[in-house]
């Protein structure tokens, strides 16, 4: 019934965080694994929160029964580095101090509203550590092409200027662990509602799709 009622929904190009992350948490109902530890996971049903969840036999979380943590994949503090809201004190709170960082960024800059609501920036993760460890050098190999392709969109959409070394990491690991068939259906999802395009993604899809197609075939 859940999943019947919120794929039936028809969403809008999300505005901020909290709307990105709702409808992320419908598009992810097709596939209920954590980014990271890639844990399988359900909606309580008894819970009055979608965020709610129970594991079924993960063994890098200690609990059955959780919330799950949506969190953006490159950190607001790389895609807003260049941003003056960022460094500078140019917010003023209600007693007066001034003050910068993402709270100032999102009451300023439209820009960075844009890149904190991009939703192919956003994923589940079984704890905020979790979250952190996606963000390492040392990944588990399982998930290096996922959270490169992420990284690559970014970096390419936005212009972060990531150096050649680091983009040459990210394209090996995005050549050794190459995109499933969720990672496509979840591109798919995302492109039609944001109407940005992800050319990796793209790309990457119509081939896997093309041999899918030849597989099947014979």
């Amino acid at each position: 019934m859940i999943i019947s009622i919120l794929e039936a929904r028809s969403y809008k190009n999300p505005t901020n965080f909290a709307h990105a992350k709702n409808i992320m948490q419908s598009i992810y109902l097709n596939d209920l694994k954590t980014l990271y530890n890639q844990c399988e996971f359900k909606y309580d049903p008894d819970a009055c929160s979608m965020n709610k969840v129970v594991y079924n036999g993960c063994k890098a979380h200690s609990k059955t029964h959780d919330d799950l943590v949506w969190g953006r994949v490159v950190s607001g503090t790389e895609y807003g580095k260049n941003l003056e809201c960022m460094s500078e004190n140019i917010c003023k709170s209600m007693s007066g101090s001034l003050y910068h960082g993402a709270r100032c960024c999102r009451k300023t800059s439209s820009r960075y509203q844009v890149m904190e609501s991009d939703m192919f920036n956003i994923a589940p993760f079984i704890s905020k550590r979790a979250l952190e460890n996606s963000r390492r050098t040392e990944l588990p190999e399982s998930v290096k092409g996922d959270i490169a392709r992420i990284y690559l969109y970014m970096n390419s959409t936005y212009k972060l200027g990531f150096s050649k070394k680091r983009l040459q990491r990210y394209n090996i690991w995005h050549n050794q662990d190459s995109v499933s068939e969720s990672e496509c259906y979840r591109y798919k999802k995302i492109y039609k509602i944001q109407g940005r395009e992800n050319p990796l993604m793209r790309s990457s899809c119509v081939r896997l799709e093309t041999s899918l197609s030849k597989s099947s075939a014979l």
